[in-house]
């Protein structure tokens, strides 16, 4: 009886070929929390430090392209290849930007559960505010805040 063992060809992506757990095991050793994405956004955009080409980040969000060149520079440092991803960052001018102030104000007023009154409803829920008006405070006694529960005021 004769065996064939057919091997296909690993699916080809356009991502980096990485010792995940070696890396996942240098991520640790950094402490690095979010090892997770670190891992996935390697594994999806290791190729730009094979390829040098940054261009598709370029498109992304703020946010987006910072956590892309985390996962970068962690997986350049775990390759040795540091210097490479210097020079990418230098030659597409990548910034560690925060997202800008009219993007923190748009995501604070358009987001309706996001505004100041549910802000407020939110914290009076966790019993943080004080009772009473907001909106004035110089009609609030200083330093009165909402009792935990109402039992525990009955206890006594």
């Amino acid at each position: 009886m004769t065996i064939i063992l057919l091997l296909l060809p690993a699916k080809t992506t356009k991502g980096s070929e990485i010792d995940e757990n070696g890396f996942r095991q240098y991520l640790l050793a950094q402490r690095k929390r979010n090892l997770k994405q670190i891992i996935l956004k390697a594994a999806k955009h290791g190729h730009i430090l094979k390829t040098w080409d940054a261009s598709e980040i370029l498109t992304f969000s703020n946010t987006k392209r910072r956590r892309i060149m985390e996962a970068l520079v962690c997986l350049s440092k775990y390759q040795c290849k540091y210097n490479t991803w210097k020079e990418i960052k230098e030659k597409y001018q990548l910034k560690w930007t925060s997202p800008d102030s009219l993007e923190v104000f748009q995501s604070i007023f358009n987001n309706d559960e996001k505004n100041y009154s549910a802000m407020l409803s939110w914290l009076k829920g966790r019993h943080i505010l004080p009772l009473g008006n907001h909106d004035d405070d110089s009609t609030k006694p200083k330093g009165s805040v909402i009792e935990r529960s109402s039992s525990a005021s009955n206890s006594v």
